[in-house]
């Protein structure tokens, strides 16, 4: 079964808007599914997918992409994409939401976070 950050991550809006109409999903109340399409009109660069992410990150401050991508049950690949693309500010029209930095301990691996933009951001969801 699908995850709710799964589905927001690989759903645009009008596709979670149709499926909250025909299979009344209740994890995402109107509500939301309104800020959403405001948040989408204020930042059009920031997509479901991107806050799917971001969410993801709020919920796992700290955590590698492997362990993120676990969390959200989705392709590793697709979230190191998502990651990169919100590191260089294009996911997200040049402002910085997260931050990135390298494992100590392990190189190999980035561990991010979000920035005080990234949680006000997010905050407008709750």
């Amino acid at each position: 079964m699908m995850t709710m950050t799964a589905l927001l991550f690989c759903s645009s809006l009008p596709l979670l808007l149709a499926l909250q109409t025909e299979i009344k999903i209740k994890e995402v109340p109107m509500m939301i599914t309104k800020k959403l399409a405001k948040l989408s009109k204020e930042h059009p660069r920031i997509t479901i997918r991107t806050l799917a992410t971001l969410m993801a990150i709020n919920d796992n401050e700290g955590c590698s992409v492997s362990e993120l991508s676990q969390f959200m049950g989705v392709n590793e690949k697709n979230v190191a994409t998502t990651i990169r693309r919100l590191e260089e500010g294009r996911d997200s029209g040049d402002v910085k939401l997260i931050k990135v930095k390298q494992n100590k301990d392990d190189k190999r691996f980035k561990l991010v976070w979000l920035t005080a933009k990234g949680k006000a951001l997010l905050k407008r969801l709750g």
